[in-house]
């Protein structure tokens, strides 16, 4: 707020209303008279000195979120594209609210788009998952030292860690040694991109922001496990809590239901890869995989899981099957990690909704 807008206010606050201040003596209905045209003449003044200063606030600060003052007897905050003023009923609080238009819990509508920033985020967050996915299985810090070309070993400076840009600029080669860099940093930095879009595309307001936590986290798992064939618990544990802080926020009466899908998940893989071993006598289903699906159980709960293990089987079979169309040899004593598809699986069960039979 300007200094003219603040002087402004300040007087305003101090203007009187000009009413008697001495009442009239007689009667005592004089007196009842005199005492109702005093209260009503304070309460006009009151109300437009509000409505003057809130236009005159709305005025001086035109990116601040398009609130306006309603009745707390009202239905929640919702968004909507434009405010009304509504003036509330005797005796209830006055507070600031947009306008009634589709509910979307904990969201505000600004002049800036949290798209814009989401959208502008997602390719530095795409970078950032390259170096979790490159340090973390070997144990390698992922806050302390700087980036440097893993040929020459140069560090590298701010111009060549912009997402996408710096690859492009440079023609996918390093700018001090010439080497080719390859194609997983810009994948990954397009993936995230990605993934931010089709969370703006399906989900509504803050939802969006934790469809991306959720999707960015998946997109870590999956290529760590493709790669090393590993799911660090490090990942999947803050995964399940981020869980139920979401389930939470959306409907607190539904927490109990997430939890239950963390520990029937956790439970039912751990015993089917316990059984695989008795039977087999070798391991056919990480641990990693059942703190994942875990970590999926609190994001889907227990009704999600079924689909969550279905979809995950059909693109397990699916992909066994492109690996021997390709010539690749795929046997039953072949290694394949499971989960990716585990998380391909969840993010459209997070997305879409569990599948539903007979609809």
């Amino acid at each position: 707020m300007n200094a003219a807008a603040i002087g402004s206010e300040k007087k305003l606050n101090c203007e009187l209303v000009a009413v008697s201040t001495t009442p009239p003596f007689g009667h005592w209905a004089e007196s009842v008279a005199w005492s109702a045209s005093v209260s009503r003449s304070w309460e006009e003044g009151l109300e437009e000195r509000e409505s003057v200063l809130f236009s005159r606030l709305a005025e001086s600060q035109p990116i601040l979120p398009n609130l306006t003052a309603v009745s707390t007897n009202d239905t929640p905050p919702m968004l909507g594209r434009s405010t009304r003023r509504q003036r509330s009923r005797p005796g209830t609080a006055v507070t600031l609210s947009p306008r009634p238009g589709r509910w979307r819990p904990f969201a505000l509508e600004t002049s800036i788009d949290h798209r814009f920033f989401l959208l502008l985020s997602a390719p530095f967050v795409g970078s950032f998952l390259g170096v979790v996915i490159e340090r973390h299985p070997i144990r390698r810090s992922i806050l302390i030292g700087r980036s440097a070309c893993p040929h020459c070993g140069h560090v590298l400076a701010a111009v060549d860690l912009l997402p996408l840009v710096s690859w492009v600029a440079s023609r996918a080669r390093c700018r001090y040694c010439r080497h080719r860099i390859a194609w997983f940093y810009p994948a990954i930095e397009i993936a995230a991109l990605v993934i931010a879009v089709w969370s703006l595309a399906v989900l509504p307001g803050w939802l969006a922001w934790a469809g991306c936590g959720l999707g960015w986290t998946l997109l870590a798992l999956a290529v760590i496990d493709q790669r090393w064939y590993r799911l660090p618990q490090s990942l999947t544990l803050p995964l399940a809590l981020g869980g139920f802080l979401v389930a939470w926020l959306i409907d607190p009466n539904s927490i109990l239901d997430h939890v239950a899908g963390a520990g029937v998940a956790v439970l039912a893989f751990a015993a089917i890869g316990w059984l695989y071993r008795r039977v087999r006598r070798r391991e056919g289903l990480g641990e990693g995989d059942s703190w994942l699906l875990g970590a999926i159980g609190a994001w889907v709960s227990w009704q999600g899981l079924s689909s969550v293990v279905l979809y995950a089987c059909i693109s397990g079979l699916l992909w066994t099957a492109a690996q021997a169309s390709v010539g690749r040899p795929v046997g039953l004593r072949s290694r394949l990690p499971f989960g990716p598809h585990l998380c391909l699986a969840a993010w459209l069960v997070w997305l879409y909704g569990p599948l539903q039979l007979g609809q």
